[in-house]
């Protein structure tokens, strides 16, 4: 019984992601657990569970660019960005929103005080619960693509498409700044991570003890973005044991290694024509 592989989980409102996977070690018994992505506890959408030697590759899908369907209200700022929080600010709004080509022009972003970011070791909402003041620092995102689906002010609906580490709440207050007001983030979404969409993913209400292995999906299945290279079963042993390998007249680049089954075994390196083993999963 294969304990390694991924969940796509579809996460309902009012569960932490780290609330998800507690969940799921009940269901499965599997104690290593991980996931991609942080959801806010109010957030749903797309969560990739990752378990067993798995949990080694969720590095692989934080780089990933992100899909969001979100819901703002201007007017209103609550301290945590969202409807968990209490209001701290409350500010007329006029109708006039900033274009997608305005909003894809935003480059930087401070991440919000009640976030899961570490600082001085401990993570950001837990200082911010306990009134601590600190400061984190903004950092470089993207916003690749915007458009607005629904609006009915004070209520306002888009769908995105943002880089890695870009905060939707953040984004929905600078939308706000950008027409001189504050907002909150009512509704958040995730519809899509790299190539994996929320369509493949199970509701997490509908797996159980009876059901869960089939939906813990093979690693091969994932990373369209990482070409694939096989290996023959000498070259699976000195790759296993994490030698070098001569791989004449394979380009040089970042390859998931597989069996002559098509199983992932691991990840590997190849430059100058030799194979590095980076990710060993055998």
């Amino acid at each position: 019984m294969s304990q390694s592989g991924i969940f796509l989980i579809d996460k309902p409102s009012g569960i932490s992601s780290f609330g998800v996977i507690e969940k799921l070690r009940k269901i499965t018994k599997i104690k290593k657990m991980g996931h991609a992505g942080t959801l806010d506890p109010l957030a749903t959408g797309l969560l990739p569970v990752f378990s067993g030697k798995a949990t080694r590759t969720v590095k692989f899908f934080l780089n990933d660019e992100k899909e969001y369907l979100v819901t703002m209200q201007l007017g209103i700022e609550t301290d945590t960005g969202d409807l968990e929080g209490a209001i701290i600010t409350e500010k007329p709004y006029q109708q006039k929103l900033p274009t997608a080509k305005e909003i894809k022009n935003f480059k930087t972003q401070t991440p919000p005080r009640f976030s899961a970011l570490k600082y001085n070791g401990q993570k950001a909402y837990q200082l911010a619960r306990k009134n601590v003041d600190f400061h984190l620092t903004s950092r470089p995102i993207k916003i690749l693509e915007f458009e607005y689906t629904e609006v009915n002010f004070p209520f306002i609906s888009y769908r995105t498409l943002v880089s890695k580490g870009t905060y939707v709440r953040v984004l929905s207050q600078q939308i706000a700044a950008q027409m001189g007001t504050c907002a909150t983030t009512t509704n958040i979404r995730r519809t899509k991570i790299g190539k994996t969409t929320v369509h493949q993913a199970i509701p997490l209400e509908n797996l159980n003890s009876e059901n869960w292995q089939n939906y813990l999906q093979p690693l091969e299945k994932f990373f369209p973005h990482i070409p694939r290279l096989t290996l023959n079963n000498t070259k699976i042993t000195y790759y296993k044991n994490g030698q070098q390998l001569n791989m004449t007249g394979i380009p040089d680049g970042f390859y998931m290694m597989l069996n002559k089954d098509a199983k992932c075994i691991g990840f590997g390196e190849i430059e100058g024509c030799q194979l590095q083993p980076k990710l060993v999963l055998i």
